[in-house]
Parts: C-alpha cells; structure tokens; sequence
C-alpha cells in the first residue's frame, strides 16, 4: 500500500499546482499575447489656451518578452474637443509603443508603462470675412475684406479650414489587471502623454482577450 500510494501523491503534486488560480494569473507574461477594446476619456490641455475633456476608444496588441515584461502597440482615437468659443474643434489621435512591468502573480497584478507615441492632430475651425474700412485709412470709404469674430452681424463669408501636424509624445502610466478566467483580463488604468507644449490624461478601462 505504501509503495502505491507514493505514485499517487506525486500525480497530485503535480496537477493541482497546474490548476490554481495564480498560474492563470501569469498568462500574459509567461508567453500568452493579448488584444484589447479600451474606453476612456481623454484630457489634454495646451499652452495656446485649449483645454478639454472627450471621451474616446482604442484598441492594442499586447505581446510578452519575459515573466515580468510585456510590450504593448495602441491606437487611441478621442472625439473632438472646443474652446470656450467653440471653435475650433480639435483633437489627437495616438499610435503609440510602450513597455509595461508586471508586479506579483497574482489573479490581480499591478503594473507601471512608458513610451512614446505619434499624434495625428486634427483641427478644425471656421473663419469669418466681412468687409471693412481699414482703421488706417478711415477717410478713403473703401471697405476691404477683414477677418473678424464669427458672432459679427456683417459675415458675409464663412471659411471651414482644417489643419493637422504630427507632434510626438513620452508616455508614462499606471493601472491593475485583474484575470476574469483563464483567457479574460480586466485592466484598468491611467496614462499620461506630454509634449514641449501640451499634456494629455487618459483614463481608461480594457478588457483584453488572450491567445
């Protein structure tokens, strides 16, 4: 009986620890890769005056180099924000490269990121002509086509135009991702996107499918 019952306890010894939660929980970084919807908000605010909230979605690919390391490409599209006059509308869409350190093994595990990224900005705003006498020749009469605030009741012209730069961006964030079962993760975090002239804020929550 004793030499029947060493066989057995060794199986067992073996399987369980197959089957507990913290080996699910270190999926992702023991090699398993990820895709993810994201939802969130986007705030960014600009030293030329622009300031404000949208929402906004994305989608990444995570991918993982070691235990503790993973890689991870986004993109994340925000909807337009206005200035307090509310022109022009404006946003930045993000394609950015991070990489991100796991904590623990967990069924939660917390993790920090950083990278950089490349934004297509996308502004849009309307100019408005009327016509004037210039202020330096008030004698002549001869109204001249003039810039002027779109409230004005004398537009006789409204101009849409669009314009767009690509700025670049370091990123740094933080969040939790917690295992929902063997193939489903939750995520959730906070990311921050700065450039010479403006910040972003993100926050955001992610489910990510592993495969």
């Amino acid at each position: 009986m004793h030499a029947i019952g060493s066989p057995a306890r060794l199986l067992a010894g073996l399987i369980i620890p197959a089957t507990c939660p913290r080996a699910e929980g270190q999926a992702t970084a023991e090699g398993r890769r990820s895709v993810g919807i994201k939802v969130g908000a986007n705030h960014e605010q600009a030293e030329d005056g622009l300031r404000g909230t949208a929402s906004a979605g994305g989608i990444s690919v995570g991918f993982p180099i070691n235990r503790s390391w993973s890689g991870e490409v986004e993109l994340w599209v925000p909807a337009f924000i206005r200035n307090a006059n509310g022109d022009p509308r404006h946003r930045d869409i993000q394609a950015s490269f991070s990489m991100v350190r796991y904590f623990g093994a967990g069924r939660v595990r917390p993790y920090l990121l950083a990278g950089a990224s490349i934004a297509r900005t996308d502004e849009r705003f309307t100019t408005c002509i009327a016509d004037r006498v210039p202020l330096s020749s008030p004698g002549s009469g001869l109204a001249t086509p003039t810039i002027v605030a779109c409230s004005e009741s004398d537009v006789r012209e409204r101009r849409h135009e669009r314009f767009g730069s690509t700025p670049a961006y370091v990123l740094g964030g933080a969040g939790f991702e917690v295992a929902l079962g063997p193939r489903l993760r939750l995520a959730t975090e906070i990311r921050v996107h700065a450039a010479p002239t403006s910040v972003i804020v993100r926050p955001s929550a992610a489910v990510l499918v592993l495969f």
